[in-house]
């Protein structure tokens, strides 16, 4: 074990990084240090290569999310707004497979309480709303893997008792879990080929899901 090229990659004020679940790719954001704007970075190791650099305003934060195939990249970023009383989010989705890695901007006004990417597909929930007992799921879909023309909305699925997401490993079936107070352990199965809610249940003080790896 030993310091690679016995040397660090120097970042002032990084925040967090994360690793391609695919590649040997690097992804760490920099918030605004006086004139000089908040920034997401895509690395290449071990040539220390920069792929895309994404510059950013008003900053507030940043998660980033991959694709569990490494096919995107999912900045959430909280910005503020021009007056500074309040907050908007701001999705920049990096789509690794095409040239140049183009980024794609979603906006999104309503509070974020989760966000999952389908394991094997190209789709995006996301759990949004400001109301402690309802939220509405959208889910997105980035068209294909590679020369997607943009992120599209497919569906927003209203009124959800939900604040978690968990999507089955094959895909298309995903949970809608409303863990916190006040629901508590309601659990939504929803197919979302069929555009369809399949079942709910109750699991009363539900902490959190695992699907079978073989998604039965």
């Amino acid at each position: 074990f030993r310091l690679l090229d016995k040397k660090s990659i120097r970042v002032q004020g990084a925040k967090s990084f994360t690793w391609s679940p695919a590649e040997n790719i690097i992804a760490f954001w920099t918030p605004e240090h006086g004139n000089i704007p908040a920034r997401i970075t895509l690395m290449e190791i071990p040539s220390r290569t920069i792929l895309r650099q994404k510059v950013l305003y008003s900053v507030v934060d940043c998660e980033m999310y991959w694709q569990p195939s490494g096919d995107f990249l999912c900045v959430r970023v909280t910005r503020h707004t021009k007056s500074k009383k309040s907050t908007f989010t701001n999705f920049e989705i990096f789509r690794m497979r095409d040239s140049n890695i183009p980024v794609e901007t979603l906006r999104v006004n309503d509070e974020i309480k989760a966000v999952a990417w389908e394991k094997a597909g190209v789709r995006l929930a996301i759990a949004h709303g400001s109301s402690a007992s309802k939220a509405s799921v959208s889910f997105y879909t980035m068209d294909k893997k590679k020369d997607g023309d943009k992120v599209d909305l497919i569906q927003t699925y209203k009124d959800r008792a939900c604040d978690e997401l968990y999507w089955s490993p094959l895909g298309n079936f995903i949970v809608l879990a409303g863990q916190a107070s006040p629901h508590n352990g309601v659990l939504e199965f929803y197919d979302c080929e069929q555009d369809e809610s399949l079942a709910t249940h109750e699991h009363f003080m539900c902490t959190h899901v695992k699907w079978s790896p073989c998604g039965r």
